[in-house]
């Protein structure tokens, strides 16, 4: 067994424990903890420093824990790569079926693989969600809808890397072209024509909303706004007790969703405000919609032609077709890491013209602001954080980038 292969698997148990270290050292803050937190001036004042504590030891523990998962990621690939399992694997005949049972069971077998090695940052997500009130899942229901939720990432998974190393001996030489393509077509195109508009969920029931305060609040907005779209509820207190209102559903087929979380607990007017944001986001839909498509096609192209690049630029045989799969992952992720700050940039600023569009809408900046601070104390969201954090792994702009926009002056 290679030197290297030794070093990279012991680095990578290792990366496994550091996926629980964050959540041991951010535990729910105590009463010294509250004590020593400092509000930097200029925050709201109805903003505590138990609120801040509280929402940065939530926050603070996901963020590195998913950091040292990426890191353990990376370490399981190259140590996979380094085994040299991939070869050993593949089968040198194109029609052997025994050979194509093989390279299947083992695109299974690499799934569960890095299954494996994210789950203590998994286990520990969903205990640290508990420590902190956010859901109401027992450990056992939390697993059960994790084993229910498994076949369907799974099947997505196996068929797009089978896609790739069909690909081989149908396109030769362009068979990064070709997979980069109909990955494309079928992940990111059909689903827009053929799925569900409502979708199925095993813990959350939608239902439409019956008339109530905040359904005539919500139709007040969308009359204003000359748009005509369902209202939904959705119980998502079954789940976890974040608030939210959103416009979900494919495109021409959308509609309002209020969480129950958010009914029992914000205000009609407060609920008019949210929609009114959603509002922004609806008016910009086709350019969100073609930027997301996109990029997802810009990683895709990326990540596609750099594994062209170092597996030789030429037809690959089909008995490196594990191993150059596993090549591809890596640089698919590897060009995804590469253009997220891209990304966020662009859907930060999506978020503030919604916001500003809010204001268009209905010009109460003062209140939305007070909005934004209920929801982040409601859901955990500090209001502010670092730029590198902003910059590498945030779709949003701080809460107070956010309020600073709306309410100039303040």
């Amino acid at each position: 067994m290679p030197r290297i292969f030794k070093v990279l698997l012991f680095l990578m148990v290792a990366g496994m424990a550091a996926q629980v270290l964050p959540f041991v050292i951010y535990h729910v803050p105590d009463a010294v903890t509250v004590a020593t937190t400092a509000v930097p001036t200029g925050y709201p004042p109805d903003y505590k420093a138990s609120d801040m504590a509280r929402a940065n030891a939530f926050n603070q523990a996901i963020l590195f824990g998913a950091i040292a998962r990426i890191a353990t990621w990376f370490l399981a690939m190259f140590a996979l790569l380094a085994s040299g399992i991939g070869s050993k694997f593949s089968g040198s005949t194109i029609d052997s079926k025994r050979a194509w049972l093989t390279r299947s069971l083992f695109l299974v077998a690499l799934y569960f693989c890095f299954r494996l090695v994210e789950l203590p940052f998994v286990v520990c997500r969903f205990h640290h969600f508990q420590a902190f009130g956010l859901t109401p899942l027992s450990f056992y229901d939390w697993t059960e809808i994790m084993l229910i939720g498994l076949p369907v990432p799974l099947a997505l998974f196996f068929l797009k890397y089978l896609l790739v190393v069909c690909s081989f001996p149908l396109f030769k030489k362009l068979w990064w072209i070709a997979a980069c393509l109909c990955i494309f077509i079928l992940y990111d195109v059909l689903p827009e024509i053929v799925s569900r508009t409502y979708p199925l969920d095993p813990v959350e029931t939608l239902s439409p909303l019956p008339q109530s305060p905040h359904a005539d609040a919500l139709k007040v907005v969308l009359e204003k706004a000359a748009t005509r779209l369902p209202l939904m509820i959705v119980d998502q207190s079954n789940r976890a007790y974040s608030a939210n209102v959103y416009i979900a559903g494919r495109y021409g087929r959308q509609y309002v969703v209020i969480t129950d979380t958010f009914l029992k607990t914000f205000t009609p007017d407060d609920a008019a405000l949210a929609l009114a944001h959603e509002i922004g986001h609806l008016r910009n839909e086709i350019t969100m919609r073609l930027a997301g498509k996109a990029l997802t096609l810009l990683t895709l192209a990326s990540g596609f032609f750099l594994a062209f690049l170092l597996t030789g630029r030429t037809a690959l045989p089909i008995s490196t077709a594990l191993h150059t799969v596993m090549i591809l992952m890596l640089c698919l992720t590897f060009a995804s890491f590469l253009l997220q700050p891209l990304s966020n940039a662009f859907y930060r600023r999506q978020e503030l013209n919604a916001d500003m569009e809010a204001i268009r809408l209905i010009p109460q900046p003062q209140a939305y602001s007070q909005l934004l601070v209920k929801m982040a104390k409601q859901n955990l969201e500090p209001l502010d954080m670092p730029k590198w954090e902003e910059y590498l792994f945030s779709s949003y702009p701080s809460i107070m980038t956010r309020i600073a926009i709306t309410t100039p002056g303040r």
